[in-house]
Formats: C-alpha cells, sequence, structure tokens
C-alpha cells in the first residue's frame, strides 16, 4: 500500500524530523457524488435552484454540487419523498473497516 501526503492530514510540530505513521484506518470510501446527510437541514430542497449559491457551514459533509438528489425512502410523517442536496466528497460505505497498526506488529518481531 502507497500513501502520500493527500492520503492523511498531520500538522508539522517539529523541523527536520521523520513522521512514521503508527495506526492507519483504511475504508472504502471513495471520490464521487453522493447524497448529503439529512441531519444537515439546509441540504433539504425541492429542485436544483435550492442548492445554487449556499454559503459552507460546518455540519457539511461535501461541496455541494448544485443538484438534488431524490432519496427512494419516504417520510413516514409527511408522506413525502426525501430530496437532499448531493455533495461531492467521500461518500460512505458500510463495510468494515481495516485498521493497522504498527504496535502489533513490532511485538511480534521483537518478542518471537
Amino acid at each position: 500500500m502507497i500513501i502520500d501526503g493527500a492520503d492523511y492530514i498531520i500538522p508539522p510540530s517539529e523541523n527536520n524530523a521523520i513522521f512514521i505513521m503508527t495506526n492507519f484506518v483504511q475504508t472504502d470510501q471513495t471520490r464521487s457524488k453522493c447524497a448529503e446527510s439529512k441531519q444537515v437541514k439546509s441540504s433539504i430542497c425541492t429542485n436544483d435552484s435550492d442548492c445554487l449559491n449556499k454559503p459552507f457551514t460546518p455540519d457539511m459533509n461535501g461541496r455541494w454540487t448544485g443538484q438534488c438528489l431524490l432519496l427512494p425512502e419516504k417520510d413516514v410523517v409527511n408522506e413525502t419523498t426525501n430530496i437532499t442536496k448531493t455533495t461531492t466528497g467521500f461518500c460512505e460505505y458500510a463495510g468494515r473497516p481495516f485498521v493497522f497498526r504498527l504496535q502489533k506488529l513490532t511485538k511480534k518481531v521483537l518478542y518471537t
């Protein structure tokens, strides 16, 4: 596995030093277009014009594309179909992440 600076963000804390990543969580997220979370109240829309020129808010999960997305599930209370904004970013995948821990590897190498 090859990882570069775009794959992890760690602010530099010292000069002329080497950083060794000792913990890494790999997920099956992909960069694409996906539905914004229904918990983001400002993401509810009825047409594409509702999605244009909206300011960035901290609860957004990506950059809004300006398109509404019709979600398949129905709102039981209002009997309406959910419509949310489309974002571009890393979309969630429900799979189990792979966790790499250098500490476990070094213990096996040093003490076996």
